[in-house]
């Protein structure tokens, strides 16, 4: 029997496409927020390595999609820009 190991993944910061790396200001949907909704106000998200930029919206985290729709935010790196980016589940957790 073999057993397979679990591919380690290195995730490291990149830069937020929705606040344009700000972390709060104006974003990339027009609006102000004192708290980028994407990156929580830090400015990059973490994303697998080597980076690759989202193919659906060319990295641009919104705008005209290769659908030929123009998102706010685009419904498939949720505005990050990147592909692969690390989510951290928080259902669950106690505050």
């Amino acid at each position: 029997m073999r057993i397979k190991a679990q591919p380690f993944i290195h995730y490291a910061p990149e830069t937020c496409a929705f606040c344009s790396g700000n972390g709060a200001g104006r974003c990339r949907d027009g609006n102000t927020y004192d708290v980028c909704p994407v990156c929580k106000g830090v400015g990059t998200v973490l994303v697998a390595q080597a980076p690759k930029k989202c193919a659906f919206c060319a990295g641009n985290g919104g705008g005209l999609c290769r659908d030929g729709y123009v998102y706010n935010v685009c419904p498939v790196c949720k505005g990050t820009g990147w592909a692969y980016v690390y989510e951290e589940d928080t259902e669950g957790d106690v505050a």
